[in-house]
């Protein structure tokens, strides 16, 4: 009996959680399905308004001058002396270097000793046509005179007056001096070849003798113009060969920058060049600042590089600047109009901006035209397009994901 009731109890806790769990299933909150909405990105904006405005190009570059001298020694010398150290300024014609000229001296003197020679032998020379010229005539007349002597002798012998040696003696003598005669008239045939011969011979004496002196010259290495002495690379007492390098220098007046123009602004460039338009900029380095103008572009593009370098010209290069500083400029692209100023943080990429055009994203392309200093010092992009207008919002946050059609809200305005 007792199992029994044991039995029924359990069956009783049964049924009690079974009608315990379909009230709770029963009871149960009912889900609501969810709606799906877009995710906003919060963008700052700002509203363009067309200016006319003066665009800029920032630029980093190397100074450099085209006349950076390198002097080397030109004759095998001793060094004397060094007058200059590095970094020193120097006047055209000051006095860099001094070389052992003794050597130098020693072999003018022999040239010039040669000079003097051939000019004496042409001086000698010259006398003896004129002493040729005298004598041929008394040769002619001392010719007559054997020939009538001859004359005379035959007439004599014919008669059986005079003798067969007498004959034979004065036909010698005519002989003789006809042979004398002839070497006269030869003298002078060929006094205009022996003339020309030591005349040569004196040019050639006279050029070995200025390359002499040169080398004389030479030995005082002097600035061939008034700049700054970037290197001295000898001491007194070194011996240096020719082709020795010695001292380099660079002239001050004709100092420039090499700066990358970038692509997108060598259009503009280019065409401001052929027009004769002059582009004219700044140079800032150690909080001071140089004018300086566009004078060229290089003749050649570097392969990798993503533009062509520009040359440009300082209107009154102080005397503190040095050759290979990298500084920063600034140049003026001129006036333009049809323009809009954005912020930095509005371009992507180089050439890309994005509009907001009922709440989502709208990319689009601009031609940049340069850049503006802001009086508050902040810079700002110079654009143009045809697609943007006045009034229109600008994305100017910097969105990792912007892609046309990204659902955005505008938190500030500018």
């Amino acid at each position: 009996m007792k199992r029994v009731f044991r039995y029924l109890g359990a069956l009783a806790i049964l049924c009690i959680g079974g009608a315990g769990a379909a009230f709770l299933y029963a009871s149960r909150p009912q889900a609501v399905p969810a709606t799906p909405v877009d995710e906003f990105w919060p963008v700052a904006t700002t509203i363009v308004e067309r200016a006319r405005a003066t665009p800029t190009m920032t630029l980093y570059g190397r100074i450099e001058s085209p006349s950076l001298a390198r002097l080397s020694a030109a004759v095998t010398a001793d060094v004397s002396a060094v007058k200059v150290e590095e970094g020193a300024w120097v006047e055209q014609g000051e006095l860099l270097v001094e070389l052992d000229g003794r050597d130098a001296q020693l072999s003018l003197r022999q040239r010039q000793a040669e000079v003097s020679d051939l000019r004496a032998q042409l001086d000698m020379e010259n006398e003896r046509a004129r002493t040729d010229r005298r004598s041929l005539a008394h040769e002619e007349k001392l010719l007559e005179l054997t020939k009538s002597a001859v004359q005379r002798a035959q007439d004599l012998a014919a008669r059986n007056l005079g003798s067969r040696s007498q004959l034979d003696a004065t036909r010698a003598d005519e002989m003789r001096q006809k042979i004398s005669l002839e070497s006269r008239r030869s003298s002078l045939r060929n006094h205009r070849a022996r003339l020309d011969q030591l005349e040569a011979r004196l040019e050639k004496a006279q050029a070995v003798r200025d390359q002499a002196a040169l080398d004389a010259e030479r030995t005082r290495i002097t600035a061939p113009f008034a700049g700054r002495v970037t290197e001295v690379t000898v001491a007194p007492g070194n011996r240096v060969r020719i082709g020795d390098p010695i001292v380099a220098l660079f002239d001050r007046e004709a100092l420039e920058v090499r700066a990358q123009v970038p692509t997108r602004y060598l259009p503009h460039v280019r065409r401001a060049l052929d027009e004769g338009t002059q582009l004219a900029g700044t140079l800032e380095i150690d909080g001071r600042s140089v004018s300086l103008r566009l004078h060229r572009l290089s003749g050649q593009i570097d392969p990798g590089r993503g533009g062509l370098d520009g040359l440009f010209q300082l209107t009154d290069a102080p005397r503190w600047l040095r050759i290979g500083r990298t500084v920063r400029l600034t140049v003026d692209l001129g006036a333009e109009a049809d323009t809009y100023a954005l912020p930095l943080g509005a371009i992507y990429g180089i050439d890309r901006i994005f509009m907001v055009v009922e709440g989502r994203l709208r990319g689009i392309r601009v031609d940049r035209v340069g850049e503006r200093r802001e009086p508050d010092g902040q810079t700002t992009v110079l654009v143009r397009s045809e697609v943007l207008a006045p009034g229109q919002q600008v994305v100017t946050t910097q969105l990792p994901n912007a892609i046309d059609g990204l659902p955005v809200r505008a938190v500030s305005s500018d």
